[in-house]
């Protein structure tokens, strides 16, 4: 970026913390199951015949696990994922959400996952989501490849499994101004990378969201302009339980 880029992206996002309200975190269960025919209640032929049919899904992160952007938690992003986790697999999926709106790794890695072990909580599936926050904060990339290294880690003992996702796509958002975005969209590059760096070290999968299609922004976005929608969710969640087949987990 250039001198006069680098000083509209700073006012730019110094306007954003005063005039851009975020969407609060909804009501509603952050716990539930999801079942291969959801359209169905609920009943003696689609409830696992035992706990070994029941795939455990846990989601830790920011305000996309806290369901930001929808007007309930049945509509947020870790629900919509059991689902779409359920019918793809056949099996019934037990979740359990940890987000916070605001969250960045190191949240994750000191409160959220801490959260996670004294509740008892064990996975077949962990997901890590978060990214965006760091990003707004300006946190260097030392800092992040520490607090993911170290999140994946701690992750790994609650779970079989780790999936790790990028960054959201606040660099797309539109109640932003264009300098900023551009500021953004170069930072996030920049920890997409280290994050790779970082997942393949751990062997665990990375599903990069940050520079993936979105579609029609009109349907993406709700309605504070920064977070998804319901179907923009959805969109989300089939980007993830397609990588989620490639790697064998369903």
């Amino acid at each position: 970026m250039n001198p006069f880029e680098k000083v509209m992206a700073t006012i730019e996002g110094a306007w954003a913390k005063r005039h851009v309200h975020l969407m609060p975190e909804p009501p509603g269960e952050r716990v539930g199951d999801a079942f291969a025919h959801a359209d169905a209640e609920p009943s003696a032929e689609t409830r696992p015949a035992s706990d070994d049919d029941t795939l455990k899904l846990i989601v830790v992160g920011d305000s996309m696990v806290a369901g930001c952007g929808v007007p309930e938690q049945s509509q947020g992003f870790p629900a919509q994922l059991a689902r779409a986790m359920a019918k793809a697999s056949g099996r019934h999926v037990h979740w359990a959400a940890y987000g916070k709106l605001g969250a960045t790794m190191r949240r994750v890695r000191y409160r959220l996952l801490p959260q996670v072990k004294a509740d008892g909580g064990r996975a077949d599936i962990l997901v890590l989501c978060a990214g965006s926050n760091d990003i707004m904060a300006m946190r260097s990339g030392k800092e992040w490849e520490a607090d993911l290294r170290a999140a994946v880690a701690e992750a790994k003992q609650l779970a079989d499994h780790v999936v790790t996702l990028s960054s959201g796509q606040p660099h797309n958002s539109p109640v932003l101004g264009n300098a900023l975005k551009k500021a953004l969209r170069i930072r996030i590059a920049d920890q997409t990378r280290i994050s790779r760096h970082v997942c393949a070290d751990e062997h665990v999968p990375y599903i990069a969201l940050a520079f993936a299609p979105i579609g029609d922004p009109k349907v993406f976005w709700s309605h504070d302009g920064f977070h998804p929608s319901a179907r923009g969710y959805a969109v989300m969640v089939g980007y993830i339980v397609s990588a989620m087949r490639r790697n064998g987990l369903l």
